[in-house]
């Protein structure tokens, strides 16, 4: 494998319980009942700059219709409110269309390790699950726990589908050989950001600040002129306990690097064997220390709230409150917070999360799909149910952003935005908060409330800062080391994240504590069974 010459940043591989959802671009939904004929899907361009995808008309499967089913399917979160009438419409249109209902129910984050796994053990009925690797799609795949889907169906009952998807996604989704997920149609361009109030950064005389490291004196005059406001009021949230440390990390010089895990291993990208260095060995251990050291200063300065581990409240949702001066979230998922400081007047800077070279690692085609379980009784029509949600773009727009006329408008200038009266807070069918995080993001409109800034840094995201990890497509399998990894995750909760954080009293000390217990939860156990898949996926790759 060529060596990699250019940087290519932090891209943390942990098993989060959070998806980063969708974006995209493209106007028109037709409100009424009655959908766009499905052999007639259509062809739009990308208003913010993402890869639009073309799609080439279809015969309908040869399939019997005339039986009517019900298509029973778990998605991940919780239900927003405006749901019933989005599924009443929804099924309007599928009865119309393919002759079937869709039935939805969530899977929570805080029962997703438990829940998860009995919804596929148990055979009740389930048709179709939200998939991805951060919940384990390969160990469950690996253990038959999936139904195998080849090529010939995907392209038989999914048409629209099969023709807009680039076919690497397809053969990221391969197990052994065989297809077990759908993943979205096209990669996120979801990157990790920081959001900051440009109107209080220039009333305070601040200058502009690219880079997380430089957050200190735009903290310091928020402490000291905003009393209803934390500078950085962080929670229990994975981006917000990590999200400050690690861009520090990776903003420091040329050695980028992949955290494998997320806890206590990692290898340089310029290197073509992909060598795994535990945190301690340099060049990591400096780059940890200095950033421990800058967040331990804003920690003790009070810019970090105290309660952090218990607070529930993510930092984005603080800021869109404005009861913190940061937000940390992704491109996609602060969307919702850029309609908010719309509405309140603010002006929103944004801080993308990109190496030293600027650069961010494109996320993984597997980060977010839909898999059948293994004897799903309606495969054949559960399948032209997700084509028509993922790929024809009325339906995608329903499921995505809701009714038309309720749930949102596209202005004249072809934008998404909220129906006279409707704010974010009171809009029942915020887009992507119902779970749909598997349909075709190139199809969707920019909204009314993004800056220019903002859709160029999207576009400048498709174009010059995603970049393709040596390791794309590996999906690590611990599955013999199912109690080192809870030690070492156990480790890493109770040591790593107040060093990361800057809660601790000695840095140096907080750090080597961590390190010693890693070790003995597992750490090198974890570490040479990462390098042997490692090994073994780059010797097949040559």
């Amino acid at each position: 494998m060529a060596r990699v010459k250019r940087g290519m940043g932090l891209a943390i591989v942990l098993a989060m319980l959070l998806a980063t959802a969708l974006a995209g671009c493209s106007n028109t939904n037709d409100g009424e009942a009655t959908s766009e004929s499905p052999s007639s899907p259509t062809s739009t361009d990308s208003a913010t700059g993402e890869s639009s995808a073309s799609e080439t008309p279809a015969a309908e499967p040869a399939i019997d219709t005339s039986k009517e089913v019900n298509l029973k399917g778990y998605l991940l979160g919780q239900a927003p409110k405006g749901l019933p009438d989005v599924m009443t419409e929804l099924n309007t249109r599928l009865k119309k269309d393919i002759n079937a209902t869709l039935e939805v129910d969530y899977i929570s984050f805080s029962e997703l390790d438990a829940k998860y796994p009995l919804i596929l053990t148990n055979n009740d009925g389930t048709d179709w699950i939200f998939s991805a690797n951060w919940v384990n799609y390969v160990q469950h795949a690996t253990k038959g726990a999936f139904m195998e889907l080849t090529e010939e169906m995907i392209q038989k009952y999914m048409p629209r589908y099969y023709a807009s998807i680039d076919k690497q996604g397809l053969e990221a989704a391969k197990i052994n050989g065989k297809i077990y997920m759908l993943p979205a149609p096209a990669r996120s361009p979801a990157i990790p950001i920081a959001v900051i109030r440009g109107d209080l950064r220039k009333k305070y005389g601040i200058p502009e600040i690219k880079h997380v490291s430089e957050l200190g004196p735009y903290f310091e005059a928020l402490k000291k002129n905003e009393p209803d406001m934390i500078p950085a009021a962080l929670s229990s949230t994975n981006s917000d306990m990590q999200g400050l440390f690690y861009q520090m990390v990776q903003e420091q010089g040329q050695a980028q690097i992949q955290l494998i895990n997320g806890t206590g291993a990692a290898y340089s990208l310029e290197d073509p064997t992909a060598k795994l260095l535990y945190f301690d060995e340099e060049p990591l251990k400096s780059k940890m220390l200095k950033s421990a050291n800058t967040m331990k200063q804003w920690y003790d300065a009070g810019y970090i709230n105290k309660n952090y581990f218990s607070n529930k409240t993510g930092s984005s949702t603080a800021f869109g409150q404005g009861t913190s001066g940061l937000g940390l979230s992704n491109t996609i998922a602060i969307r919702q917070t850029l309609d908010q400081a719309k509405a309140n007047g603010w002006e929103v800077e944004i801080i993308p999360f990109v190496d030293a070279e600027g650069k961010v690692i494109a996320s993984e085609w597997t980060g977010g799909g839909i898999s059948l379980p293994a004897g799903a009784a309606n495969p054949e029509r559960t399948l032209m149910a997700m084509d028509l949600i993922i790929s024809e773009q009325s339906y995608n727009y329903l499921v995505y952003f809701g009714i038309e006329g309720k749930h949102y408008v596209i202005n004249a200038d072809g934008r998404y935005e909220l129906p006279a009266g409707v704010t974010p807070e009171t809009n029942e069918y915020a887009p992507d908060a119902a779970g749909f995080w598997f349909t075709d993001l190139r199809q969707f409109p920019a909204y009314a409330s993004w800056s220019e800034d903002y859709i160029a840094l999207l576009k400048d995201i498709q174009e010059n800062i995603l970049f393709q990890s040596p390791l794309s497509g590996l999906s690590l399998n611990y599955e013999t080391l199912k109690t080192e990894v809870a030690s070492l995750t156990n480790a890493r909760t109770q040591y790593f994240v107040p060093f990361m954080m800057g809660s601790v009293k000695n840095v140096d000390e907080a750090f080597n504590t961590f390190m010693e217990q890693a070790r003995v939860a597992g750490l090198e156990k974890i570490k040479d069974e990462a390098q042997k898949q490692i090994d073994a996926f780059l010797q097949q790759k040559q």
